[in-house]
């Protein structure tokens, strides 16, 4: 037969010494998570704060931490002051990605 997976779905047969196929389908993701999206949105909460929201090319495996909400592709986060954020996250296939980002400094528009 053929062999060698392909990015995506693929499936498997396996033959046992009397004729018995047994198919085993499977996804090969070999493709690391990415932000496709990040915006900082002032709100007048709290005496002012930024709202940051980070959209990934695919789904996660699991939250990005204390104070992050959302799930799958979309996650916010407020923050009260400026600062460099780098962020570790994994996609479902557990492939692992980083970000690194500056919330602006909390100003009213």
């Amino acid at each position: 037969g053929q062999f060698g997976a392909v990015e995506g779905r693929n499936t498997l047969v396996v033959y046992d010494v009397a004729g018995n196929a047994t198919t085993v389908p499977f996804v090969l993701d070999t493709i690391v998570p990415t932000v496709v999206s990040a915006t900082q949105t002032y709100q007048a909460k709290e005496g002012g704060r930024i709202a940051v929201t980070l959209t990934f090319n695919e789904p996660l495996a699991a939250s990005l931490g204390q104070g992050w909400n959302g799930s799958g592709t979309t996650f916010t986060k407020v923050f009260y002051s400026e600062k460099t954020h780098v962020l570790s996250f994994a996609d479902l296939a557990g492939n692992p990605g980083t970000y690194t980002f500056t919330v602006q400094p909390v100003v009213a528009p």
